[in-house]
């Protein structure tokens, strides 16, 4: 390997934290002002009158929604439990951000993180097994 080769593989180490590092100041950037100018004003004049259908309906939405979120998906990535990672992973992010701004506790977000865990590759056993039964038919 000579002088140039060395300074290209140094290059591409600089650049390969580039982008995220940009797109981290521009999310950062859009979401403040989105919050600040946008979402605060109408969250502050738009309060919850109560739930909009019962508690057992709404996890039934939850749940068909995520489903058809996780086959789409599913579909696209190829792997069942790779989609399950990615999907338990953004949900436990907002768990995360709940919890560092303290609605929520850290026994409480651990809990949501095994839940998130369990039910996820729970769905991505149930696809795969099909996907293995369909393969031997």
């Amino acid at each position: 390997m000579n002088a140039r080769d060395s300074n290209i593989g140094g290059s591409l180490q600089s650049r390969r934290w580039l982008v995220p590092a940009i797109a981290f100041i521009v999310y950062s950037a859009v979401m403040i002002v989105g919050v600040v100018f946008w979402f605060w004003p109408i969250a502050e004049s738009n309060q919850a009158s109560g739930p909009l259908v019962s508690a057992p309906l709404s996890l039934a939405i939850y749940a068909a929604l995520s489903i058809l979120l996780y086959d789409w998906a599913a579909q696209r990535l190829g792997g069942f439990f790779t989609t399950a990672f990615v999907l338990g992973a953004a949900q436990y992010i907002l768990v995360i951000d709940l919890t560092l701004r303290g609605d929520r506790g850290v026994a409480t977000a651990g809990a949501s993180a095994v839940l998130i865990a369990v039910t996820w590759s729970a769905v991505a056993l149930v696809y795969q097994l099909s996907a293995r039964r369909r393969n031997r038919h």
